[in-house]
């Protein structure tokens, strides 16, 4: 406590000062008069302005000098899809005409909001400034900070009231196939499956159905249990041994013999009965066929492993086309699964039909009539030589059918003969001059040669 001016207390305090220094005693008055001015009243029942606070007994400053303990307010308001702003909603929210700095906004996510809706418009909101609820702006809060890493969404699904519902579609398997996909495929397998069992069951009278070696199991078993049973009335003493492997070297006629682990075996007509037999746990491949009786569980992981590579490969097959036109070439889908392709062999050398595919031996006999129809035209040039005139006569010979001359300066039509047939055909070219001494030596001449292709 500081005390500026101690003559606040007037002459009174010199007065009660100096009466105790004399006494060597502090009056009632004067201890009085001290609290009621640290009070800042002349009155001892209450503080009141312009007073001093005062320590209690126990070191501490006196509650009643004390203002009361501001509580803040709490308010919640929900967004859904239609709500525009976090500031409407916040002023939606206060039900008082003002605020106080430190009183709080909880905006949550109704149900069907959107998670992008839901990460811009939620939160905690924390007044900073005393403001009336007409007044609030976007300046008079800040959002509490939530760090970031929380869960939005699994497998792109929202929460709704903080919980997500994921169903079997929405849930990924392997690659982009999903749980329902998946156990769509499965049950579409196992639908075939049995259809495949039950063709294989269906016909009673078959050596290889199953049926039938079920009836010859039966058979066998009822056998087996008659002889045990006739074997077992004629028991009259039971005897526990340590093992049936091997059996009692001196038996008792008409003795069962058992053991620990429940075997057991009789010695009836001086001949030994088993009548219980080993059982095991496990069928191998090399063991399926010896005489001992296996546990169910392993009945099942025998099947089991013999039916999963069926419904491994079952799917691979190609289906059968249904409604396929007799003599149809097949063709393969983009499933991989075959289909009519709508063509048909055939032997037509004509290659005739727009839904045909001929055979090569079709094929090459229609090119090689169509080649020997068809004519080839080359040319040869040719230069007179002196050698080929006799008297007036130019003559020269080529092989083919020449069926038009050209000299340097255009077209002739000098006489042509043809000798020979087919391959060997050839033409001779005749210049007939009107006097012994005109000539076309040295002239270059062309001539155009009609061939077929056969």
């Amino acid at each position: 406590m500081r005390i500026t001016d101690p003559r606040t207390f007037n002459s009174k305090l010199v007065t009660e000062l100096q009466l105790d220094a004399l006494s060597g005693v502090l009056t009632t008055n004067y201890e009085n008069f001290v609290k009621s001015s640290l009070k800042g009243s002349s009155s001892q029942t209450a503080p009141v302005s312009y007073g001093y606070a005062y320590l209690n007994a126990d070191g501490k400053v006196d509650p009643a000098l004390m203002p009361p303990l501001a509580i803040n307010e709490t308010y919640t308001v929900e967004a859904t899809n239609d709500s525009t702003s976090s500031l409407d909603l916040i002023k939606s929210a206060v039900t008082a005409a003002s605020v106080e700095r430190g009183d709080v906004v909880i905006v949550y996510a109704g149900a069907g909001i959107t998670a992008e809706n839901a990460e811009k418009l939620c939160g905690t909101f924390i007044f900073v400034k005393e403001v009336a609820k007409g007044a609030i702006t976007e300046d008079s809060y800040k959002k509490i900070y939530t760090p970031a890493g929380g869960v939005k969404t699994v497998n792109g699904i929202a929460a709704v009231n903080g919980n997500v519902t994921l169903a079997a579609k929405d849930i990924k398997y392997s690659g982009n196939t999903t749980i329902e996909t998946a156990l769509d495929n499965n049950g579409e397998r196992l639908a075939l499956a049995e259809g495949k069992i039950t063709t294989i069951t269906s016909d009673a009278e078959t050596a290889g159905s199953m049926q039938y070696y079920a009836k010859q199991a039966e058979t066998n078993a009822k056998s087996y249990t008659d002889g045990k049973v006739a074997a077992l009335a004629a028991v009259k003493k039971f005897v526990k041994v340590a093992s049936l492997d091997p059996k009692p070297s001196d038996p008792v006629e008409g003795t069962l013999y058992y053991t620990e682990a429940g075997q057991c075996a009789i010695y009836a007509e001086s001949a030994w009965v088993d009548i219980s037999e080993e059982i095991i746990t496990s069928i191998a491949d090399d063991t399926a066929g010896d005489e001992k009786l296996a546990s169910i569980g392993a009945i099942k992981a025998y099947v089991e492993a013999k039916v999963n590579p069926i419904n491994t490969e079952l799917p691979k097959k190609a289906d059968k086309v249904s409604g396929a036109t007799d003599g149809h070439l097949a063709s393969l889908g983009s499933d991989g699964n075959l289909k009519d392709s709508g063509y048909s062999v055939s032997a037509d050398t004509a290659l005739s039909g727009e839904t045909v595919v001929p055979t090569s031996k079709t094929v090459k006999s229609y090119v090689d009539d169509k080649v020997a129809e068809a004519i080839k035209i080359t040319s040869v040039t040719h230069t007179w030589a002196a050698n080929e005139k006799v008297g007036q006569i130019y003559t020269w010979t080529t092989p083919g059918r020449v069926i038009q001359v050209c000299d340097a300066s255009g077209w002739v039509f000098p006489g042509v003969q043809f000798s020979g047939e087919g391959k060997s055909l050839s033409s001779t070219i005749t210049v007939a001059m009107e006097n012994e001494d005109a000539a076309v030596t040295g002239e270059t001449w062309t001539y155009f040669i009609a061939s077929t292709l056969g």
